[in-house]
C-alpha cells in the first residue's frame, strides 16, 4: 500500500506540478450547458477534469457545497471523488470537528484521500490509514496543516497549493472546457 505522502510524490511528478482546483460549485454559477442537467456535478466535474488533468494534481472538494444538494449532491460528491481518485489527490474540505467521521474517507463511503480538521486533538483518531491524510485547519509545520487564508497544505515536507476560488467562476462562458484551459493555464502562470 502506498503512503500518502507517496501518492503526492507521484502524481505530482506525472502532473508536474503542486496546484489543487477549489471544487465548490453553485448550480446557479454553472455554465448554462451544464445547468440544464438534473444532477449537474457530476457532467461539470467531467468537463473540469479534461481540460484540468495535466495542470493539476488534485481537487479539493468542499462538503457544504455538495450536500447544499442534499441527497443528489452527495451522490455527485462520490461519483466526482471516483472519477478523479485514480488520477489525481482527493481532498474532502470538511472541518470536521469530531473523530465520529473516520469513516468518511474509506471506500464504503467517499474514499477521498484526505480531509481537513479543525482541532488537532482529533489527529490521532484520523492516523489508522498510511494511505490516507488529515489536515489540521490552521495547524503548525510539525503536523499536515491546511492554511486556509494562504489556502495552502503541507505535510511530510511537501506542500499543495490551490489555485483562487474564483477560477472555475472566470471560465464560465459558452465553451466552457477551452475556456477553462486558458483561464487554468494564466492562474497558474500567475501564481506561479
Amino acid at each position: 500500500m502506498k503512503t500518502f505522502t507517496d501518492k503526492v510524490k507521484a502524481i505530482q511528478a506525472e502532473t508536474g506540478g503542486n496546484w489543487l482546483l477549489n471544487l465548490s460549485p453553485e448550480v446557479e454559477k454553472l455554465p448554462l450547458d451544464i445547468q440544464r442537467y438534473d444532477d449537474p456535478f457530476l457532467p461539470y466535474l467531467r468537463v473540469i477534469h479534461r481540460a484540468a488533468a495535466g495542470m493539476v494534481c488534485g481537487y479539493v472538494f468542499d462538503l457544504g457545497a455538495y450536500l447544499r444538494m442534499g441527497a443528489a449532491g452527495a451522490v455527485a460528491l462520490e461519483r466526482s471523488i471516483d472519477l478523479v481518485g485514480e488520477t489525481h489527490l482527493t481532498i474532502l474540505d470538511s472541518g470536521f470537528g469530531s473523530d465520529r467521521y473516520v469513516t468518511l474517507w474509506e471506500e464504503t463511503a467517499f474514499g477521498c484521500d484526505a480531509l481537513t480538521l479543525r482541532d488537532a486533538s482529533l489527529l490521532a483518531a484520523y492516523s489508522g490509514r498510511a494511505d490516507r491524510c488529515a489536515f489540521i485547519v490552521g495547524g503548525d509545520e510539525s503536523i499536515p496543516a491546511y492554511d486556509a487564508s494562504g489556502r495552502i497544505f503541507r505535510v511530510d515536507g511537501l506542500t499543495l497549493r490551490m489555485l483562487p476560488e474564483d477560477t472555475l467562476f472566470r471560465a464560465r462562458s459558452l465553451n466552457f472546457e477551452d475556456t477553462l484551459r486558458e483561464v487554468l493555464a494564466q492562474a497558474v502562470a500567475d501564481a506561479g
